[in-house]
């Protein structure tokens, strides 16, 4: 009797399992040869986990670059003719280069940045009895995407004060410079990137006057190339960029510029006020095709290798960038630089 009740029990339990096999659909076997996808780099929390309220603006794209570059040089009159030069007085080529504050991936954004350069021009204003000057740079600007994120146009406006020596002390609002993207290679699953495009900056501000010639004052025009490139928490980013005045009395300069960040910490908790931490290490390179040299009059520009390093903090809705840097090379056109910037992502 017990023999029956305990095979009667066995059979009811492979009743139930092979019920229970026979509900259950196979799964799909890829065809033999046929392509595996890849896991993409940032994956998606599961769907029970809070997501962060735009993922693609805060957990996948890296923030852009701090950048380094002051202003051109020229030559200014002052003191009953003495002639002296400093970084600072052509204020209306500043602000132009593609790596200021900027990334290779079209973005939607508005911004704000402040730059200090302090001991400007010192080594060449040694001996002159003029103060060395210091710089406060501020700079507003947008940025949005068209094209479904492939493509964008922005738009940045200089200010800078310049305190010191009266003689030198000024204020001033620089030229605007449109800038236009667009991605030709855009992964959004990797986060790899290859972009170029065009800054155009118009003489809407203050030109330099030269005694007997007219005011310089040009418009530059600037393509360029950018990319970038992640594997695991690191990533990369490149600018490459040619700047050519219209004007041959002003200096043409090709840029480059790399950057390394590393993806410190990353959240997509909503609740949290800092979802991302990343430290970044910048070199920029500035090599004068023409007027090469302090010296060179009436407006120069000395070869110079740039360091600039820092944190971003990815908040709730915008991303704060923190940094320091200094000239690597000689004659420095400033003795270090402290560089802010807040990005708004909309």
């Amino acid at each position: 009797m017990n023999g029956m009740r305990l095979n009667g029990g066995m059979a009811a339990c492979l009743f139930l399992l092979a019920s229970s096999l026979q509900a259950q659909e196979p799964a799909a076997i890829p065809a033999l040869g046929a392509p595996i996808a890849a896991d993409p780099l940032f994956l998606d929390p599961p769907a029970s986990a809070p997501a962060c309220p735009d993922k693609s603006a805060f957990t996948l794209y890296p923030p852009g670059m701090f950048g380094d570059l002051l202003v051109i040089e020229a030559v200014r009159h002052v003191g009953g003719g003495n002639v002296l030069a400093a970084d600072p007085p052509v204020a209306f080529i500043s602000s132009f280069k593609i790596a200021e504050n900027e990334s290779p991936r079209p973005l939607d954004r508005v911004f704000l940045t402040g730059n200090f350069y302090s001991g400007v021009d010192r080594s060449f204003l040694a001996g002159t009895g003029v103060a060395t000057p210091n710089v406060y740079r501020e700079m507003l600007g947008f940025e949005k995407t068209f094209l479904q994120g492939d493509a964008s146009v922005g738009m940045r406006l200089p200010y800078f004060q310049l305190t010191g020596d009266p003689q030198l002390a000024e204020t001033r609002i620089g030229d605007v410079s449109v800038i236009l993207k667009y991605a030709f290679l855009n992964d959004r699953s990797t986060g790899k990137l290859l972009s170029g495009g065009l800054v155009l900056t118009a003489p809407t501000g203050q030109g330099l006057p030269l005694p007997g010639q007219s005011t310089v004052n040009p418009l530059i025009v600037q393509p360029w190339v950018g990319g970038i490139w992640n594997w695991k928490s690191l990533f990369v980013q490149n600018f490459m960029s040619v700047a050519v005045p219209t004007d041959a009395r002003a200096v043409a300069l090709f840029f480059k510029s790399v950057s390394v960040g590393y993806w410190l910490y990353r959240t997509n908790d909503p609740s949290r006020i800092v979802s991302a931490i990343v430290p970044d290490a910048e070199l920029h390179l500035n090599t004068p095709l023409n007027h090469r040299g302090s010296g060179s009059l009436p407006i120069g520009f000395p070869d110079t290798l740039d360091f600039t390093g820092g944190c971003y903090f990815f908040l709730r809705r915008a991303v704060l960038g923190i940094g320091v840097g200094a000239p690597l090379t000689g004659p420095k056109p400033y003795d270090f630089e402290v560089n802010t910037n807040l990005n708004f992502r909309f």
